[in-house]
């Protein structure tokens, strides 16, 4: 059996606030409104991926709706076996009382899923 090689995904946060000012947010949170501006702080490690890394964000909505959010290439640090950040900006304009499951993709390879619960109270 082989195994699969990097890139590897060591963090998933959902953040608000400004680049010099995060805060973390729970995905078990309720956030509040009726725009959601946020952000994702992801942390990659290249291991034996070469070169600019294609990162592929997509939401389902509560109404199981796939809002495309943002397709990036990014740079990681040359080490093999060092983290790189990345800020993922994530603005939706009109979201639904629910909860959303953000898909991630990172080389055209899904990675993780995470949920945030939205209410427009």
């Amino acid at each position: 059996m082989s195994v699969a090689r990097g890139p590897w995904l060591t963090t998933a946060v959902f953040c608000s606030g400004g680049k010099d000012q995060l805060a973390v947010i729970d995905s078990v949170d309720v956030i509040a409104g009726t725009e959601l501006d946020i952000s994702l702080m992801l942390g990659v490690v290249r291991d034996d991926h070469d070169g600019a890394l294609d990162l592929r964000l997509t939401a389902l909505s509560p109404g199981n709706d796939e809002v495309g959010l943002v397709a990036a290439t990014v740079e990681l640090p040359a080490a093999r076996d060092v983290a790189g950040r990345v800020l993922v900006p994530i603005s939706i304009g009109s979201v639904q009382d629910g909860t959303y499951w953000f898909e991630l993709r990172l080389a055209d390879r899904l990675v993780t899923r995470i949920p945030l619960h939205v209410t427009s109270r």
